[in-house]
């Protein structure tokens, strides 16, 4: 005969997938957003609130932080918040075997190792009802990948709330962390991915886990089930990791950094939204493929550049940055030509834009000129972006079509697209939406 406890008001047996109303860690996410309404909300999201001293710092400030939404970017955003939600709907704090799996993992991180015992016992093993709820967006350098980590954490939320739980001996309190972002370690080791969650975590909770990397339950050999049971203890809603890019991710060492993000979704259920670039995708990650299935396991999401400066997308990714930037200039109206000069100065990357429009804006500034004409259009723009006219000149020449050698397209595969890449490494597993 199965138990049951009161718990929430509700009559609950010891079973699995309980989605029944009054689960205590979905009342503090969002409803999971229409495209439409996905689209409205990143609009919002990426709207400044910031009142500036001088027009150089709204320019300098506006710029790097513009994002034009899409019909994809508000896909990936309706994705993360239908798998935080699905996810705490699988890890329900009313349920006495998931909260008896927090207890476990706050006591491997708290006990103590005995006096015959080097280390403490590994206690990494699966969460109740846990399943990989990963999602790897690839998108190109200077294609806004930070910012719409900024958009997602926004729309998830920030920081810690405490979470109140009814059980049938009174009430529990438990931490809700709803969003944690981490970077891509610079060598591509699980160590130094470990060392940069463990901080992010630290600052939120004002602990002091960092620290203690060198001791028995922190060394690398550890230190994957540590990670694994903080998130299961502050009860992680969305593990962002940004900065993955071809030359870090495609190393031997980074081989175990992914295995540890595919190891923590898998045994957690919580999402990891991995931020990277196509060759990181393409070269390292579809070169692992049980990490891959753990990770992508709906595929991949993928965000690409505009193709031509007629599209609508980049008409209102220009006006947009226009706005930010040169109108504050004092440029009253944006010229017709502007769409495709930019474009033909940056190959359709908002980034590049970005850069350019504000320092040709900051050089009117300087000058007191109100004017502009196409040729001083190109030629501060060019200025702007020196630093990146081999890599702008190398992609529009792969465009053009012919045939590349496996190293060539590697070298640019931070700026290249998936399909481009996958001509010298097919990954079938990771089939673009």
């Amino acid at each position: 005969m199965k138990s049951t406890s009161s718990l929430a008001n509700l009559d609950v047996g010891n079973s699995d997938g309980l989605v029944a109303p009054g689960n205590p860690l979905l009342d503090n996410m969002p409803a999971v957003p229409k495209l439409s309404e996905a689209m409205r909300l990143m609009d919002q999201k990426a709207t400044s609130n910031y009142s500036y001293s001088s027009r150089e710092e709204s320019i300098l400030r506006q710029a790097s932080n513009i994002y034009v939404s899409s019909a994809k970017s508000a896909g990936i955003v309706s994705t993360v918040v239908a798998q935080v939600r699905a996810s705490y709907m699988d890890r329900d704090l009313r349920m006495p075997d998931y909260r008896n799996h927090t207890i476990a993992a706050n006591n491997f991180l708290h006990d103590r190792p005995t006096r015959n015992s080097a280390t403490p016992p590994s206690r990494s093993g699966m969460g109740p009802r846990a399943r990989p709820r990963g999602i790897v967006v690839a998108a190109p350098v200077r294609m806004g990948r930070r910012c719409l980590a900024d958009i997602v954490e926004s729309v998830i939320g920030r920081g810690c709330v405490m979470t109140r739980v009814q059980t049938h001996s009174g009430f529990s309190e438990y931490a809700q962390l709803r969003s944690l972002r981490v970077q891509w370690p610079i060598e591509g080791k699980v160590l130094g991915f470990a060392q940069g969650f463990l901080g992010a975590f630290d600052s939120v909770f004002n602990t002091g886990y960092a620290n203690r990397i060198g001791s028995p339950q922190f060394r690398e050999s550890q230190v994957v089930a540590a990670v694994t049971a903080l998130g299961v203890v502050s009860n992680l809603g969305l593990l962002i990791v940004e900065g993955i890019g071809t030359e870090t991710s495609t190393s031997k060492a980074a081989h175990a950094t992914w295995d540890a993000l595919a190891h923590f979704t898998r045994t957690t259920g919580i999402p990891v939204l991995c931020l990277a670039t196509p060759g990181a995708v393409i070269c390292g990650l579809s070169q692992l493929p049980s990490v891959a299935g753990a990770l992508a396991p709906q595929g991949l999401f993928e965000i690409t550049r505009s193709g031509r400066a007629e599209e609508n997308h980049w008409k209102a990714v220009c006006k947009a940055q226009f706005d930010a930037t040169l109108r504050v200039a004092g440029i009253a109206r944006m010229p017709e030509w502007l769409p495709a000069a930019a474009y033909d100065l940056t190959f359709g990357y908002p980034g590049l834009l970005a850069t350019a429009l504000s320092s040709i804006s900051l050089q009117l500034l300087s000058l007191d000129v109100k004017t502009l004409n196409a040729d001083t259009f190109h030629t501060y723009g060019k200025q702007a972006l020196a630093l990146h006219e081999g890599d702008i000149n190398a992609v529009r020449q792969i465009g053009r079509g012919g045939l590349y050698r496996e190293p060539s397209l590697v070298r640019c595969g931070d700026w290249l697209g998936v399909r481009q890449l996958s001509s010298t490494h097919p990954a079938p597993q990771l089939a673009p939406r």
